[in-house]
């Protein structure tokens, strides 16, 4: 059985309203029972949705059917994207959580968002009750690389930003994702007008985070290691923002635009194909990089099986 958790958000009491949202919510769900023919798709928009209730659906969506044998769930969120200090657990190496955030978002009131431990956590528990469901975590959100992550991981601190300049993926097209591109026939109009005029999707950071994320962090362990029990497809890395863009009359997050279009375009690709498109075409203009994280088995599985 194939279920999916769509939630997109707009309006937000004390952040600033975003616009493409709702209808990225909307794309996605469209996608899914269109092209790859869901059983069961639930939606959730704007004030509808708060803390607890995305908790209970995120919940109900990953639980076995009775029955079930094999299966794909999907939790996808668009919306604010924030930090706050990680005062859960203790386990980030730069003191700081990304979040979720809910309609009526607080940095100082965890009751308003959803941090990255508690993602991972249930996350787990779902595996844990049914490893035989394949599920995919879809974030266009800032901040959202790592967002489902609560383990540490061996790799050093480095000047994130510089590292990804760094990257032979960044702004850059390998032969797989030329041809994918070239194939799909992929393209974002005025991509570079589009690009002045995107609104990020980050929330405001609680007083004092900035000090934080200035301070000289010492070598040791950042973020995470990749997830076990799904696959996590993000529009940026956890240090950068994902973009509210106007496309086609309307906004939309450039991330989700640009994957569910090359989604519909090739419905037989894997998902580290898919990333490698949705990457080539909007890491540079955006300075947004799309990340999948996860088990290696799941990346190179056609998308939704």
């Amino acid at each position: 059985m194939k279920k999916a958790l769509l939630v997109g958000i707009n309006s937000y009491t004390t952040q600033k309203k975003l616009r493409g949202c709702v209808r990225d919510a909307l794309d996605m769900a469209d996608v899914l029972e269109s092209i790859y023919h869901f059983d069961q798709l639930i939606i959730r928009t704007d004030h509808e949705v708060t803390k607890d209730s995305f908790i209970q659906l995120i919940e109900n969506t990953l639980a076995p059917v009775p029955g079930e044998s094999d299966g794909v769930r999907v939790i996808y969120f668009a919306g604010h994207g924030g930090r706050v200090y990680d005062s859960i657990n203790g386990d980030e190496i730069d003191r700081i959580d990304e979040n979720l955030c809910m309609p009526n978002y607080n940095a100082l009131d965890s009751s308003t968002y959803l941090v990255d431990d508690e993602f991972a956590l249930i996350l787990k528990n779902a595996y844990e009750s049914a490893t035989f469901l394949h599920m995919y975590v879809i974030l266009d959100s800032c901040h959202s690389g790592t967002a489902t992550r609560d383990v540490l991981s061996s790799k050093e601190w480095k000047d994130v930003e510089a590292e990804l300049l760094q990257s032979p993926l960044f702004g850059k097209r390998n032969p797989l994702d030329t041809r994918f591109v070239m194939d799909a026939d992929l393209t974002i109009p005025k991509v570079d007008l589009v690009a002045q005029t995107s609104v990020s999707r980050e929330a405001t950071d609680p007083p004092g985070l900035d000090g934080v994320l200035l301070e000289t962090i010492p070598v040791g362990q950042i973020g995470g290691s990749d997830p076990v029990t799904h696959l996590l497809l993000s529009g940026c890395d956890s240090q950068q923002t994902c973009k509210d863009v106007p496309i086609d009359g309307g906004y939309h997050g450039i991330f989700t635009k640009t994957l569910t279009e090359a989604l519909r375009l090739q419905t037989n690709a894997t998902w580290q194909e898919i990333q490698g498109v949705v990457n080539a075409v909007i890491s540079k203009p955006f300075n947004q990089s799309p990340q999948i994280e996860g088990p290696a088995t799941m990346k190179s599985l056609p998308v939704f099986t």
